[in-house]
């Protein structure tokens, strides 16, 4: 997946901000990291204010920088949406949601895995998915601290973490189930 960089553009009409690496860049720009905010874009109103504020986050490929994971193309914002700009010549191969989001798709459209063939993978797919939900309070306290800590803090770092939680740990119910 391609690098996201800090000013890259979110989901229609955001931008991608801090935090961003202090010592990494590429194409002359900071790294985002984990983590970072997106501005308000399309579909922001009081009603969904997912779209008007929240952190991007990502499945860690095992690269690190400045200890914290660097975002690529496939992270994903509390609202679902995705950076829409990243370097197109700087890649992390592994990790993001592409990975999870068709294991999850799959698992959500309707097939049993559970009573298939595909079993096995099922069971891949929960093994894979734990070390994700077992990251989820780092993205939750990174949420929290990204505000300020306070009851905004509260409420960022609850939706990051339902949101993930919800993703990987529903695919993985239906999924063995």
């Amino acid at each position: 997946m391609s690098v996201v960089r800090l000013g890259d553009l979110f989901g229609m009409g955001g931008i991608v901000t801090v935090p961003a690496s202090s010592s990494v860049t590429v194409n002359g720009r900071p790294v985002a990291l984990q983590g970072a905010v997106y501005t308000p874009h399309i579909g922001c109103t009081p009603k969904t204010p997912q779209h008007c504020f929240g952190v991007i986050f990502d499945i860690p490929a095992g690269v690190t920088i400045e200890g914290q994971t660097p975002l690529t193309k496939g992270a994903k914002g509390i609202c679902g949406h995705s950076p829409t700009t990243a370097s197109s010549d700087v890649f992390i191969i592994g990790g993001g949601f592409g990975v999870l989001g068709a294991f999850a798709g799959l698992a959500l459209g309707g097939i049993d895995f559970g009573t298939s063939d595909l079993g096995g993978l099922a069971s891949g797919f929960a093994d894979f998915a734990a070390p994700v939900t077992e990251g989820l309070s780092s993205i939750g306290s990174a949420a929290s601290g990204l505000v300020g800590g306070g009851v905004l803090g509260q409420i960022a770092s609850g939706i990051a973490t339902s949101t993930v939680t919800g993703i990987a740990t529903g695919a993985v119910n239906r999924a063995i189930n």
